[in-house]
């Protein structure tokens, strides 16, 4: 395993338009015990992780996750990337707790585009100014500069210009996928793209510069498959896995989350194998899971050269 998710919480202070995890979260309880968790990744077999995120809901809202970052730095100092995905809302105390946890921590902003957009998307008014003074924090106390995170709609793929433009002007990367009908657990959201939207969105993507791409393989993928459906096989199955809040396992996100954390290592080529014999992609795999990964190159992810 390179790649670990960890979903500290389902608690959050969002309610985003494109998600229903603040109306009916996927599982109890709402916060991922600590102590557990630490103790059933003392197993040697977690000792090759190179990437490790927190994610939720918002997990800035878990009451000990600036103890968890700074368990994760002490773990696994070797990482590549450790990460936490956040809205940005309210989240400066935490943050000025976390540079002492892990200075080395990447902090990934959700944002949308410029206020209008981000704060109707996110129902959050003031969401997009606090994103910015949060973000000019990260930059400025933290070692590692700050990511974007954007998730594009098809009416809505100015957002992603919107979101080059922040970018380039604070120095940052973006990363970026497509809401592909509905997304974020059983979203009500309908999402259906036309002809006409991919092809825009495929004009505006050739013009922005790199950092502004995302991982450049994975994007340039996002217009095909939005027209076709087509995609690479999953080269994942042996490389990631997600942790709920109630310290159940999946291997990615389009499994079931039905194994307990601690019994990971003893069945880990088991459910490897047994993922290995079926075509288990699915749309939603382009955008919340791991997919993305299958397109990596070493450059993007360096422990893929071993």
């Amino acid at each position: 395993m390179k790649l670990l998710s960890i979903a500290a919480t389902w608690a959050c202070n969002s309610r985003c338009t494109i998600c229903s995890i603040w109306k009916r979260p996927p599982s109890e309880p709402e916060h991922l015990d600590l102590d557990r968790l630490t103790r059933a990744l003392a197993d040697p077999f977690f000792d090759g992780l190179q990437y490790l995120n927190w994610f939720g809901g918002e997990p800035t809202l878990h009451p000990e996750l600036t103890r968890a970052v700074a368990w994760a730095r002490e773990r696994f100092p070797q990482a590549h990337e450790r990460a936490v995905v956040t809205n940005g809302y309210g989240v400066r105390p935490v943050l000025e707790q976390l540079v002492d946890s892990d200075p080395d921590l990447l902090v990934c902003f959700s944002l949308d585009g410029f206020a209008p957009l981000h704060d109707a998307r996110h129902g959050l008014e003031g969401g997009y100014d606090e994103v910015l003074r949060n973000l000019l924090f990260v930059k400025s106390c933290f070692s590692r500069r700050p990511r974007l995170s954007l998730t594009l709609m098809p009416d809505e793929i100015q957002g992603l210009e919107q979101v080059a433009q922040i970018a380039e002007y604070h120095d940052c990367e973006v990363a970026l996928r497509p809401a592909v009908r509905g997304s974020y657990f059983q979203s009500e959201a309908a999402v259906d793209w036309s002809s006409q939207q991919i092809d825009a969105l495929e004009a505006l993507l050739a013009r922005l510069p790199e950092r502004a791409r995302g991982n450049l393989e994975f994007t340039a993928a996002i217009p095909e498959f939005l027209r076709s459906g087509a995609h690479r096989d999953c080269r994942c199955k042996a490389l990631t896995g997600v942790i709920e809040p109630d310290g159940r396992f999946r291997l990615c996100h389009s499994h079931e989350a039905t194994l307990p954390i601690e019994e990971v290592p003893a069945r880990w080529q088991e459910m490897v194998a047994a993922a290995e014999q079926q075509d288990c992609f699915r749309p939603e795999c382009f955008i919340d899971g791991p997919y993305a990964l299958s397109y990596l190159s070493p450059e993007h992810a360096p422990w893929l050269r071993s």
